[in-house]
């Protein structure tokens, strides 16, 4: 009988378990004492897509190779087994990172890091099967727990201020805390249409801005699909970013044709990091006067 490729991600005891090159590798940037998590990949086939009028369409297939994700206390791995060059290791330091990010359609999810690389920002990214959510979402909890904890100036809040939510973004901003993250607040801002006309193109999907005592997070829905009417609300896909609060040094709103826009900034030793968020009046405010209780805005 032919024995059936495995398509989902796996968790790994210990490092000797693994391939002895991939091992090798390991054992050149951590030591085994600090490796958190061991999780690998098996290669994967995924459409190519490409935009024509706003849709986006496939155009064959591309393969990407094995990869081992390494969590480690202060440092992630990624290793290819690329198909020329043997294996590549790519190391983060989590002191680096200034944004980590993790999308999900249906059974297609990845996770990226992107970090400051000597004044430049780099991204790595890892494709999966999202069977193995749960799983890699430990990882991801290992590395916002390397976030540095900052006191909130109030009482945290609890899920009873966001009722006003739609319920896909009030399960995914409650569920984005881990244990003893608490949140200090939320403002939703529905989808943005340019001009505010019913045909014209989005320039914003829905989205939280969420503040918690170790982050700015934002849930959004899928940017690149055309939505009409309520399917915006309804789309399976959602993107969560986690952004460390440490880094955060403040926000400016600016004033677009159609929209405010708010530009978070993170600073790190050789990079300003900036996000951009569209936000109407309203939300624009309480965005404002959420993020004013941390550092100053203008």
């Amino acid at each position: 009988m032919r024995k059936e490729r495995n398509r989902f991600p796996r968790k790994f005891q210990s490092v000797e378990d693994l391939p002895r090159p991939v091992a090798e590798l390991v054992f050149q940037h951590l030591p085994p004492g600090v490796i958190r998590l061991i999780v690998t990949i098996p290669p994967g086939a995924y459409p190519i897509r490409r935009k024509m009028w706003g849709i986006e369409l496939p155009f064959g297939w591309r393969q990407t190779p094995e990869r081992t994700l390494i969590f480690g206390q202060d440092h992630f791995l990624m290793i290819d087994a690329a198909r020329d060059e043997g294996f590549v290791c790519e190391c983060i330091p989590l002191a680096a990172l200034v944004e980590l990010q993790h999308f999900q359609v249906l059974l297609y999810s990845w996770l990226a890091l992107r970090w400051d690389a000597s004044g430049e920002v780099r991204t790595a990214r890892a494709e999966y099967n999202s069977v193995g959510t749960r799983l890699m979402w430990k990882g991801i909890s290992a590395i916002r727990e390397t976030f540095a904890q900052r006191p909130l100036p109030g009482p945290g809040v609890d899920a009873t201020s966001l009722a006003d939510f739609p319920y896909k973004f009030r399960n995914y901003t409650m569920s984005s805390l881990m244990p003893g993250e608490h949140l200090a607040g939320a403002v939703y801002q529905p989808a943005i249409r340019a001009q505010e006309r019913r045909w014209s193109r989005y320039i914003s999907p829905n989205r939280v801005l969420a503040l918690t005592d170790r982050s700015i997070v934002l849930i959004e829905d899928q940017h690149d699909r055309i939505r009409w009417g309520s399917r915006s609300e309804a789309d399976h896909a959602v993107m969560q970013r986690f952004l460390p609060l440490e880094r955060f040094v403040g926000a400016e709103f600016e004033r677009d044709v159609d929209t405010d826009q708010c530009i978070l900034r993170f600073a790190m030793r050789n990079l300003l990091y900036e996000v951009r968020v569209p936000l109407l009046s309203d939300q624009s405010e309480r965005v404002r006067e959420l993020l004013a209780s941390r550092v100053s805005v203008s």
